[in-house]
């Protein structure tokens, strides 16, 4: 693994641990489901309306922070899942 993929990594880690610190939400599988089931895709303006511009920059805003959410869903999640399965076969 390279130093440029390690600090990559080191990064997203300590953003994730920024915002597990930063959100007081637990983290749920339905929150998951109906953020990655919310999801919209980009449309193009077909319009000239004034705000647009300002309009399209609040939503690129708003999606990204949802996906940020569900990456942070889906890491939560998953080390829990893994933490488990670790368990269980502990178990035996």
């Amino acid at each position: 693994m390279s130093t440029f993929e390690e600090d990559r990594r080191a990064a997203f880690r300590a953003a994730l641990n920024r915002e597990y610190r930063r959100t007081a939400k637990p983290v749920t599988k339905t929150e998951l489901e109906a953020r990655e089931k919310a999801r919209t895709t980009a449309t193009p303006a077909l319009h000239l309306r004034p705000g647009g511009a300002v309009q399209r920059e609040v939503d690129a805003a708003e999606h990204a922070q949802n996906e940020r959410r569900i990456g942070f869903l889906k890491d939560r999640l998953g080390r829990q899942k893994g933490i488990a399965q670790r368990d269980f076969r502990r178990a035996r």
